[in-house]
């Protein structure tokens, strides 16, 4: 279900709730005579619970529409000036050669195949930073 489509939901769900709501409080104003209190303090407590209800989804379809707003679900994607990207690039430089002096528990040879995982995965994390160096520098 889509952030759209659940706004639809809780806006179709909203139309009914004044309406009872309404109805409810014409109850409770009919019942004004000694013997019908049990009565009306159930059914004050009936639009207690409806305008709750009420509240909680004007709540919610508040923070789905900030979040359509901030157009979820797309990924969130940040380009920054080439000179952000190269100081990115030098301190990402130096924690790979920090992290290649790490050696990973277990057998020598798993301790090489997460190596090689790690090594594999700061690679293409580099490639992706000088691409976005590129694709930000001016030509």
């Amino acid at each position: 279900m889509t952030i759209h489509e659940m706004i639809d939901e809780l806006d179709a769900a909203l139309l009914p709730l004044g309406e009872q709501i309404e109805g409810f409080r014409d109850f409770e104003r009919m019942l004004d005579k000694p013997d019908e209190a049990p009565a009306k303090a159930a059914v004050h407590e009936a639009i207690n619970r409806y305008e709750q209800r009420r509240t909680r989804i004007v709540a919610a379809r508040d923070r789905l529409q900030v979040l359509r707003e901030d157009e979820y679900p797309a990924v969130l994607q940040t380009n920054f000036p080439p000179e952000v990207v190269a100081v990115l690039q030098t301190n990402k430089d130096s924690v790979q050669t920090a992290f290649d002096q790490v050696i990973p528990p277990g057998t020598p040879d798993e301790q090489i195949a997460k190596l090689q995982e790690a090594t594999a995965r700061l690679k293409a994390s580099s490639a992706d930073i000088r691409q976005q160096l590129a694709d930000a520098t001016p030509q």
